[in-house]
């Protein structure tokens, strides 16, 4: 199974939290910082996981803005979310 871990962080708690899970799942894992990365084909993976930091009350912008530009693949794909608060 290839799994994607696409993360935004503010200080670097959901980054650390993003590595930790990787290394406890089966199959290959790639780690996709959504504030430094740009292109993914998320085509590429069978499970997608999202996971972001809540600051002040609101989840990362940039997560927000991957669920959404990417809203017509993941509704298709098994996924997971992550929040760090």
């Amino acid at each position: 199974m290839k799994i994607l871990i696409a993360y935004g962080t503010k200080y670097g708690c959901c980054e650390k939290c993003a590595k930790i899970l990787s290394e406890k799942l089966n199959g290959t894992v790639d780690l996709f910082n959504l504030k430094k990365d740009e292109n993914i084909n998320l085509n590429e993976y069978d499970l997608v996981i999202v996971g972001g930091s809540i600051y002040a009350g609101k989840i990362r912008n940039e997560v927000m803005n991957f669920c959404r530009s990417n809203l017509d693949i993941l509704k298709h794909k098994k996924q997971l979310f992550l929040y760090v608060v």
